[in-house]
């Protein structure tokens, strides 16, 4: 019953939490056309929300990640 833009935005929170959790010291996320789902106001959304705690994440789409550097974020 989500759209697609929810199920991404779920879909972050979920590898977020499973990988801050883990004790390996490689905490990498790897996406595919993540932000090719999500209007501005969501994207806005997920870069404020995103979790700083060692992860890093590699995300690959289309569009691109508008006000990223407002969140300090490397295109």
């Amino acid at each position: 019953l989500l759209s697609s833009g929810e199920k991404c935005i779920y879909m972050f929170a979920i590898m977020s939490c499973i990988i801050m959790h883990l004790d390996n010291p490689l905490k990498v996320i790897l996406i595919d056309d993540a932000l090719d789902h999500l209007d501005a106001e969501n994207l806005d959304a997920v870069f404020k929300n995103l979790p700083s705690k060692n992860i890093q994440y590699i995300i690959a789409g289309v569009n691109l990640a508008k006000n990223a550097d407002k969140y300090k974020i490397n295109i």
